[in-house]
Parts: structure tokens; sequence; C-alpha cells
């Protein structure tokens, strides 16, 4: 639009330039003609030609002012529309902008509560390993515990049931040959002092069924050495009327 509007200018300006030499040839020409005073033809035809180029000045110039004045407006239009775009290009960037920081807030807010629920996390595992930490050192300690006293049980049943020893030790020999460990002279483990505590109560409990039957065999002996007489109640004294059943045999 712009370079059309130059060349129009320039065609306008030659225009007025020739005009101008022409307004300057006709101004000689009317000079001479009133030195030289011409023919009226000649006069005639001179102020025609001035009438003739004075309107074609006037309608270069009217024709100069419409195309700047569309220029103007072509000019106002393009200025708008420039205008306009910059400012939707404004409003777009501030949305732009806008999404981007709601995005960029919403992922700070999902990472802060990512971030959060994994430091939970962190701490119930710390919690659950500390819980368990304590938990195997109890059991460690109550097993601990627990297997010395089943330890001084058996030390107890010895000291009370010597005579269950070699039972005890056959138990234990034969439960290492189910289960054989490393080395048999490897000293008794828990395991075996519980089996050698079981074999102990069960010799026990087959000596307390003889312990139970020896009083009733006692007094039947009693009556058939002294027929007649009554059983002491005291168990001291028969126990001593027994000790001399030799002596009443030999009587």
């Amino acid at each position: 639009m712009f370079p059309g509007v130059l060349d129009s200018r320039k065609r306008v300006f030659e225009e007025l330039l020739w005009e101008h030499r022409d307004l300057t040839e006709a101004h000689s020409a009317l000079q001479l003609a009133h030195t030289a005073l011409p023919e009226s033809s000649q006069l005639d035809e001179l102020i025609s030609r001035v009438a003739a180029l004075q309107a074609e000045k006037e309608k270069l110039a009217l024709q100069h002012q419409q195309e700047l004045k569309a220029q103007r407006d072509e000019t106002a239009k393009l200025k708008d529309q420039l205008i306009q775009a910059g400012l939707q290009q404004v409003e777009a960037l501030k949305g732009a902008i806008a999404a981007g920081e709601a995005k960029l807030e919403e992922a700070r807010k999902q990472f802060d509560g990512a971030e959060e629920r994994l430091r939970q996390e962190l701490g119930e595992e710390k919690n659950l390993r500390e819980m368990e930490r304590d938990r195997n050192a109890v059991l460690a300690a109550a097993q601990a515990s627990l297997c010395q006293m089943i330890k001084d049980t058996d030390a107890k049943a010895l000291k009370l049931f010597p005579n269950s020893q070699e039972r005890a030790q056959v138990t234990v020999a034969k439960l290492r040959t189910e289960t054989p460990v490393s080395d048999a002279d490897t000293p008794w483990t828990a395991e075996d002092h519980l089996a050698a505590l079981y074999s102990r109560i069960t010799h026990m409990r087959i000596v307390d069924r003889q312990l139970v039957q020896l009083p009733e065999a006692a007094l039947q002996v009693f009556k058939c050495l002294w027929p007649g007489e009554p059983v002491p109640d005291d168990l001291n004294v028969l126990s001593e009327r027994l000790l001399g059943a030799g002596r009443r045999l030999s009587e």
C-alpha cells in the first residue's frame, strides 16, 4: 500500500512540476503578448490553456487529497488491527502465564503432599523397624531366659533323681540321632535339656507309682510277721519294726 502512495505522490509532483513549467511558459507568453500585442485568437488560446491547466491542477490536487485520506484511513485501520492483535497476544500471554503458574502451583502442592506422605511412610517404616528390633530383642531375651530356666530345671531334677541321668542321656542321644548335630560332643542345647527333663519326669512318675504301692506291701509284711498285732499308725515305728524283720524270722 505505501509504495503505491509514494508512486502516486511522485506522479502528482511531476505533474505539478510540468504544470509549473507550463504556467511559466504561459506567463512568459503573456508577457510577450503584452509586449508584442498578439492577435486576439492567440490570447484566447492562451487563456484556454491556462484554464485547462488550472482545472487539471485542481483535479490532481483533489485526487492527491483523496489518496492521502485513503492512505490515512488504511494506516489507521492497520494501526487499530495491530493494536488489537497486540492486546489479544498480551491477553493470551497473560492467560498462558496464569495457566502455567496454576499448573506449577498444583505440581508444587502435589510434590509437597507426596513428600509429606513419603516422610510419614519413612517414619512409619522406621518405627516398625524399631518395634521389630525391640520385639526381636524381647523375644531373644525371653528365649535365652527360657533356655536357662530349662537348663536350671533339668539340673535340679538331676540333683533330686541322679539315677535318671542314664535314661536322660539315652533320650538325648536318640534325639540327636533324629536331628544330627555337627559334633556329638557338643554341649547340650535347650532342646536337649528339655528332652532330658521330660525323660526324668517320666522316670519320676514311674518311681512315684512304685512308692505309692510300697506302704501297702509293708503292711502285708507286718501282718505276716506279727499276726494278730495291730499295725502301728506311726510310719517311723512301722519302719523300725520292719528293720527287725530278720530277727523275727530267726525266731
